[in-house]
């Protein structure tokens, strides 16, 4: 189980954070997050995945990287 995330927000956007909703997830099995931008790395459990929320600054991109951690 592994998958990316892409998200983008516009200049004159005035949402600042989404919530991602991450289908086909194991929710007992732990996961590995890396966001791309800061190389930020965390760990979760798919439970806590399936209603993830990402803020972002205006005019910003964010790549989140998601695998199963064996």
């Amino acid at each position: 189980n592994e998958g990316l995330v892409l998200i983008f927000r516009h200049r004159e956007s005035p949402v600042s954070s989404v919530g991602l909703n991450l289908h086909g997830l194991d929710l007992i099995n732990d996961y590995e997050i890396v966001y791309n931008t800061t190389n930020l790395k965390i760990q979760r459990n798919g439970n806590e995945l399936k209603n993830l929320t990402v803020n972002l600054p205006e005019q910003s991109s964010e790549l989140i990287h998601y695998r199963r951690v064996k």
